[in-house]
């Protein structure tokens, strides 16, 4: 693997530490989590741990993609790492991807840019960390999540719906429209992101598109994790794992989950899906039957939210008005209020 240079604290291998008491030579973000569920005295255990980390070097942001390895088994990984012949995969469609989509005047959201090499083995194999620079590492799922929450807390305080915000789920809608274009585009190409139907959902999800600001202003989402891209000849068996990632893509984005790319929130009975859900997976259909990659003005997004935001707050005062007026419920409407900031 050829790269650019790098910054001088790149330029040796480096681990995501578990806790700031340990040997930190740099601060950084956390980007991602890994779960997997196992087996301890016959309880069934979510397992969790830290695969990758996110560093601001003067105006440039960093990926480091595997750089907490080990030699748990995650399917053909270690847990928290890859192994080389996986990351030059991804590395080689994410590239690729760059090519097809530049000829389009279509931005991108990561170049690879170095790897680590580590003494840790996972079935004999070397493991390695991916270095990409990247223009931003938001999530879809995990900006989802975040609007749900405070959504979904309303909800469990009041007991009553909460009207969705007209303004956040266009953007939702936008953001479907350009998924599904991407998607699309590289499918015309005789590429599916996963190559296999069997694993659910695989690398077909809702968490491994990225927001990111490209020119000034402009707000787009692009394709990341492309360890188990695929091309194909055969068009028969190419269109059997297209179809499935796009089943897993949509069926995965309508269920509220327990979890996304590492923004973790209880579960929420009564509540299978939200009207922002509903919308992007309505883009979604339409951006693959007519790609059309147009930017979101960066303005509209900000408008969203504070749209979002300011009915947040309203819906709150006008709950805590109504817990004041009823001195019966109070401590029991309290202690609901208590469990629902748990996970705002």
């Amino acid at each position: 693997m050829e790269f650019s240079p790098l910054p001088e604290i790149l330029q040796k291998p480096l681990l995501v530490a578990e806790s700031e008491t340990d040997n930190v030579k740099i601060k950084g973000k956390e980007s991602g989590r890994r779960y997997i569920q196992v087996e301890h005295e016959g309880n069934q255990l979510i397992l969790e741990v830290k695969r990758s980390g996110l560093i601001l070097i003067g105006n440039k942001l960093y990926r480091l993609k595997g750089s907490n390895p080990s030699d748990i088994d995650f399917r053909t990984d270690p847990f928290g790492g890859q192994i080389l012949e996986i990351a030059e995969v991804e590395i080689s469609y994410t590239n690729e991807l760059s090519s097809i989509f530049g000829q389009m005047n279509i931005e991108t959201p990561s170049i690879p840019v170095g790897s680590y090499k580590y003494q840790v083995t996972y079935n004999g194999k070397t493991c390695v960390a991916t270095i990409y620079e990247v223009k931003g590492d938001t999530r879809v799922d995990e900006f989802l999540m975040d609007k749900e929450q405070h959504l979904l807390a309303i909800e469990y305080m009041s007991g009553n719906p909460v009207q969705e915000i007209e303004s956040l789920s266009d953007i939702f809608y936008r953001f479907g429209v350009q998924a599904g274009s991407l998607l699309r585009i590289i499918n015309e190409h005789n590429i599916t992101w996963n190559r296999i139907t069997k694993i659910y959902p695989g690398n077909a999800h809702i968490g491994n598109y990225v927001i990111f600001e490209g020119k000034p202003g402009e707000t787009f989402l692009g394709i990341v994790d492309l360890d188990a891209a695929t091309t194909w000849r055969d068009k028969t068996d190419m269109d059997r794992v297209r179809r499935s990632d796009i089943r897993k893509l949509i069926n995965g984005t309508r269920k509220i989950e327990s979890h996304s790319h590492s923004v973790r929130m209880p579960k929420i009975e009564g509540r299978k899906t939200t009207p922002y859900r509903t919308r992007f997976v309505d883009g979604f259909k339409s951006g693959y039957r007519n790609p059309s990659i147009k930017p979101i003005p960066t303005e509209d997004v900000a408008k969203a939210l504070e749209d979002f935001s300011l009915n947040y707050v309203r819906n709150f005062l006008e709950y805590t008005r109504g817990i004041r007026d009823v001195d019966g419920k109070f401590k029991e409407d309290l202690q609901r209020l208590s469990q629902a900031l748990e996970f705002i």
